[in-house]
């Protein structure tokens, strides 16, 4: 609840320090006295926006402090917490500095905040509603539902499905779209593979190939290079001279075995090395004179496979590699649409999971919906809007506008006469008639609010009599769980509050200031008598308002 509202050199008010209650505090007083400043000074701490025309005049800047007691943490703490704003025994202080230039500073327990944020806390707090309020739009018509219909556990039901069902959902679409590109990827692979199979490369074949080509190039000198190294091998010569000295030490090997036996292995060592470096030339020659291949093919197969290392952007020497890595991703992708099954199935599971959810909190809806408007019937007889049709209207959302909220969009909407079809409030109901429909509607649904604090701001206009003593009434039935002031011209009115400010302006040293008094019961009388007679107070009007206090 509101506590206290202390405001510096705000227009006409130069110093007040004020003091709130519980129940029901109705402010009066004439008109021009600055109640409208009151309420502007109270914007300011809320986080309204504003500019220095607000400063009184002579002052460089203005400051307002609201003063909350909050009793339930959890409208609250929350950002408090994550903005590491300190919260002790329930007190809360908004702050707001405006400075000439329309400049402005704003505070939550001391710790500067951004006007955004100050809003967003005053919001929490407390409500101006005022004649033409369009607290009744369809933007918060689904939230009061809710409340009504004490839907929390199911709308928290509802959300958290949506999420999974949403989570589900991201996954099946992001593997669709990975299955889309996989399957241009697929079909790339099909037609390289098909190529390099057709091309059928070796390991290293390009580095195999150049070698070969310099042996094709040089063909003619290989073979007589391995021709002549053949004769001199196989030739008498050599063989013969190797043998001739092996026999001659194998004469004496008898009288110096230590010394011609090492000579004579290395003899037959020697004829061994020369018979097999024979046989390798032999076979050198021989693949030389029996390698058909041209210098052509080669070259022709050389740009064959640069071609497509090019194509692949690999070196040619890798292209075996490549073509083993294509076929094991084609492999794979062909196997792709076999987990899609089971996410579009875990899809399906959690969309139908929310859709069950959100159709009972939908009948749930339907049948609060009535009993509001059956409720809400009972208020607006005393306030003699009886003719006055109300309804809730419902729309299902089409599938792409599910939400966190359900499937559902309602609106409110009134019939003022009979047989008109019915429209929203804000353009069917005149100001006095939005002004007493907003009222049943809150006491309607007094005990379901979150808002601590509500202001109304002579929602009583154009009424008087029996239905003013009809408003009275409710504002004083709602303040029994909501704080709630009232700016009001009604007596009727004024005579439910619990606590009486009056508003008055008075003039010093040639300039207007307003000031503010909470009333004694004596000073409650002389004031109530004013509304009722004017200016010139009579003992008619006295007693009528002892009537009116004393009821």
């Amino acid at each position: 609840m509101l506590q206290s509202l202390s405001i510096r050199d705000v227009v006409l008010i130069e110093k007040l320090d004020l003091e709130f209650g519980e129940g029901l505090s109705v402010l009066t007083g004439e008109t021009g006295a600055g109640k409208s400043i009151l309420l502007d000074a109270l914007g300011l701490a809320l986080g309204a926006r504003a500019d220095g025309n607000l400063i009184r005049q002579g002052a460089e800047k203005s400051q307002v402090i609201a003063t909350f007691k909050v009793s339930s943490l959890d409208q609250i703490s929350g950002i408090l917490s994550e903005n590491e704003i300190p919260f002790e025994d329930g007190n809360l202080l908004l702050k707001r500095i405006l400075g000439r230039d329309g400049r402005s500073k704003s505070f939550v327990n001391d710790v500067p905040v951004s006007l955004s944020f100050l809003r967003d806390v005053g919001g929490r707090l407390l409500e101006i509603h005022g004649q033409f309020d369009r607290l009744l739009d369809a933007n918060a018509h689904l939230e009061a539902l809710d409340r009504f219909s004490a839907a929390e556990n199911d709308l928290s039901q509802v959300s958290d499905s949506f999420f999974h069902y949403q989570k589900a959902k991201k996954a099946l679409d992001e593997a669709i779209s990975n299955l889309q590109n996989s399957q241009v990827r697929e079909a790339y692979l099909k037609v390289s593979i098909e190529d390099l199979r057709a091309l059928s490369p070796k390991i290293d074949e390009e580095s195999t190939l150049l070698e070969k080509r310099k042996q094709v190039a040089h063909q003619s000198k290989i073979a007589n290079a391995t021709e002549e190294a053949l004769s001199s091998l196989l030739g008498d010569q050599i063989t013969t001279r190797l043998g001739q000295a092996h026999k001659s030490l194998a004469r004496i090997e008898e009288y110096i075995s230590d010394r011609v036996n090492p000579i004579l292995s290395q003899l037959d060592e020697a004829l061994n090395l020369v018979q097999s470096a024979a046989f390798d030339v032999q076979d050198l020659h021989t693949q030389v004179l029996d390698d058909h291949q041209s210098l052509q093919e080669i070259d022709e197969r050389l740009y064959a496979l640069r071609q497509m290392a090019r194509k692949h952007q690999v070196e040619a020497d890798n292209l075996s590699v490549l073509f083993q890595e294509m076929e094991a991703e084609f492999g794979r992708l062909s196997q792709g649409e076999a987990g899609l099954e089971d996410l579009e199935k875990a899809s399906n599971q959690a969309k139908s999971h929310y859709y069950k959810l959100a159709m009972r909190l939908s009948e749930k809806r339907k049948v609060a919906a009535e009993n509001l408007a059956i409720q809400l019937k009972s208020e607006l007889e005393p306030l003699k809007l009886g003719h006055v049709q109300f309804e809730v209207q419902f729309e299902t959302l089409p599938e792409e506008r599910w939400g966190r909220g359900g499937i559902d969009t309602i609106s409110f909407v009134v019939a003022t006469n009979p047989g008109s079809a019915p429209g929203p409030l804000a353009k069917i109901a005149s100001g006095g008639e939005l002004s007493r429909l907003m009222l049943a509607l809150k006491v309607v649904l007094s005990d379901k609010m979150a808002i601590p604090t509500m202001i109304f701001d002579e929602i009583d206009t154009g009424t008087g009599g029996a239905v003013a003593d009809a408003m009275g009434k409710r504002l004083k039935s709602l303040s029994k769980g909501v704080q709630i002031l009232a700016i009001t011209h009604s007596p009727q009115v004024a005579t439910s509050g619990d606590h009486h400010i009056h508003v008055f302006k008075i003039i010093e040293e040639g300039a207007p200031r307003t000031d503010v008094i909470v009333l004694e019961p004596q000073d409650r009388i002389e004031e109530v008598a004013r509304m009722l007679s004017g200016a010139n107070i009579t003992e008619e009007a006295r007693a009528q308002a002892l009537r009116l206090l004393g009821r």
